[in-house]
């Protein structure tokens, strides 16, 4: 597997990426040149990935477990830094949905499993991941969330809770800065029509009820006449047609319902060399 842009050398960590959009995450961190661990909690899948990366020319460890377990969480990091010799990517990628649920037919054992593997995981993982990343002054950690954590849903209420806690971790997860410069905190926003904000005017001066001074006359315009002035006065303007005449306006075609555009990625933050991502993905 050779690399498009030179070898990066750097120890990465991609969740969920036995199939999917982490199989894809981590081929492509390995194409650049990255040591890729695979952390995932199908076996086949997690070795079927490594071998593909280790057939390309590519590095790269398998760690199969719930990676909502503490000690699965502490036992990626740990091999990644050992294999690698530090950490420098952290990928929340894995996740699990509801079958779109409604709120009032989701079980206790259903809603634990989601927020377990969608929320408490890459928790535990960040966690576990942070004092690597800030010993080396700089990484990165990238959080995969769903276009359901921007709009909500009126089902599949555990994942949707679960994608917006996702969002809600990307400015907390870093610690406080050390320089007095100001982080720049991240917000999320709603895609589609963009936001107004209204402009506060400078309040009126109260009338005094005084009429209005009258303009100054206009000066004469050197060389003309009073006659010729006169006769453009007398000279008959023309009319404007009657209204009956006229077409009514059409009227506009009621506003048709629109979908969000496809959001794009790239939430992110920086904070003492440390770099926290959210992608929001369109179902």
């Amino acid at each position: 597997m050779s690399s498009t842009t030179g070898s990066q050398g750097r120890g990465v960590v991609v969740t969920g990426a036995g199939s999917g959009i982490g199989r894809a995450t981590a081929l492509r961190f390995a194409q650049l040149g990255d040591k890729v661990l695979v952390a995932d909690l199908n076996a086949d899948g997690a070795e079927a990935v490594v071998k593909e990366i280790e057939a390309g020319g590519g590095t790269a460890r398998a760690v199969v477990g719930d990676l909502s377990d503490q000690h699965t969480a502490d036992e990626v990091i740990s091999t990644a830094v050992e294999a690698f010799g530090g950490l420098d990517v952290l990928v929340n990628n894995a996740g699990i949905i509801d079958t779109m649920t409604a709120t009032a037919d989701v079980s206790d054992a259903k809603w634990e499993r989601v927020i377990r593997i969608n929320l408490t995981a890459p928790f535990l993982l960040t966690r576990a991941a942070l004092p690597h990343l800030l010993g080396r002054g700089n990484g990165a950690i990238v959080n995969t969330a769903s276009e359901a954590a921007l709009r909500g849903s009126a089902a599949g209420t555990a994942y949707t809770v679960s994608k917006h806690g996702i969002i809600s971790t990307a400015p907390v997860s870093r610690s406080p800065p050390t320089s007095p410069r100001r982080p720049r905190w991240w917000r999320p926003r709603t895609w589609g029509r963009p936001e107004r904000t209204s402009r506060t005017s400078k309040p009126c001066t109260p009338s005094t009820g005084s009429p209005r001074p009258t303009p100054a006359a206009r000066p004469a315009t050197p060389g003309a006449s009073s006659s010729s002035r006169s006769e453009h006065a007398a000279r008959p303007r023309r009319s404007a047609p009657p209204y009956s005449t006229r077409s009514p306006p059409t009227p506009r075609p009621p506003p048709s319902p629109t979908t969000s555009p496809r959001p794009r990625q790239s939430h992110s933050s920086n904070c003492s060399g440390l770099e926290t991502q959210t992608l929001v993905i369109a179902h």
